[in-house]
């Protein structure tokens, strides 16, 4: 998931495997990617998604990479988790 979050860092979007639940609940979570489950999904995939909506799912998961993990937040959240010990 750490390169999905660093592709999004930079506005761009992603396609994932969909075997994998974390990739596919990030891309639902953020509406920055696609996801496929066999070769003819990806190409279809691909083929689908125009320069417009490859500039939207680029931004929707460049703006949930800094609303969930800016430093700030994680910074906050860390610090959230330590004060309660």
């Amino acid at each position: 998931s750490m390169v999905l979050l660093e592709t999004w860092s930079v506005g761009r979007p992603a396609m994932v495997n969909a075997r994998s639940d974390v990739l596919t609940a990030h891309c639902r979570a953020g509406n920055g990617g696609l996801w496929h489950s066999n070769f003819e999904e990806w190409k279809t995939g691909l083929s689908w998604v125009s320069p417009r909506v490859k500039d939207a799912l680029g931004r929707n998961g460049r703006e949930y990479v800094k609303k969930h993990y800016s430093w700030a937040r994680v910074e906050k959240d860390y610090l959230a988790a330590i004060g309660g010990l």
